[in-house]
């Protein structure tokens, strides 16, 4: 009976301490910023690292546009189930709402990109929109692109990062910072690992076996 008891409850601690680990989330940081804009006077072409270094999208000049663009390494995550959340920092500038698409990119950029001309392509269908409907600035901004962040884990496709565009009109007007600002104002997922079926499995067994324990002493 002890022994019953023993091995039930040993199994409960194991799954129960794989539950733990798994749901705590990991922060990644963005391996690679860069920004392009299309006309600009001041800030037209590639800005690696972000325009001045320091962001991923500005508002400068009406009718003109300019994209953010973000790469993550999430190779150590490769066959595991997840959660992922975007994370940026909105700086500065205001409006009456804006829409961003998280659009995945379907060529490389990295060493490839130099102007408007050369952006990196990607699927026409966002993989997440991060809709703004306040006015409010300095403050952070998150967006679940988990399905994304799978896929390039899975190896279901390529990882070229994703490119930010508004799609409510075409100068974004909004100021997100990129990774030379550092500390929390620059761009991370928060990946959270899913358990897996069999962790579930583990604590039944467990619990079933504590079950059959107590009804034997009872007797």
């Amino acid at each position: 009976m002890k022994k019953l008891n023993a091995v039930a409850t040993a199994l409960l601690l194991l799954a129960a301490s794989y539950t733990h680990a798994a749901l705590i989330p990991a922060t990644v940081n963005a391996s690679h910023v860069a920004n392009v804009t299309n006309g600009m006077t001041y800030f037209n072409g590639f800005h690696d690292g972000g325009v001045a270094g320091n962001h991923l999208t500005v508002n400068w000049t009406t009718a003109y546009q300019n994209v953010g663009l973000l790469q993550f390494d999430v190779s150590s995550f490769a066959g595991t189930s997840l959660q992922a959340q975007l994370n940026l920092y909105h700086q500065f500038n205001w409006g009456n709402g804006a829409q961003f698409g998280i659009y995945r990119n379907t060529s490389a950029w990295e060493g490839v990109t130099s102007d408007w001309a050369s952006r990196p392509s990607f699927d026409a269908t966002p993989a997440a929109i991060l809709s703004i409907s306040d006015n409010e600035t300095e403050v952070g901004r998150s967006v679940d692109i988990s399905a994304l962040v799978q896929g390039w884990a899975n190896g279901s496709f390529a990882n070229y990062g994703i490119t930010l565009q508004r799609i409510d009109q075409d100068n974004p007007y909004v100021y997100f910072t990129s990774s030379a600002v550092g500390g929390g104002f620059a761009p991370n997922l928060t990946i959270a690992p899913v358990p897996e079926p069999e962790t579930y499995a583990l604590m039944g067994l467990g619990l079933v076996g504590l079950i059959a324990a107590r009804r034997r002493q009872r007797k």
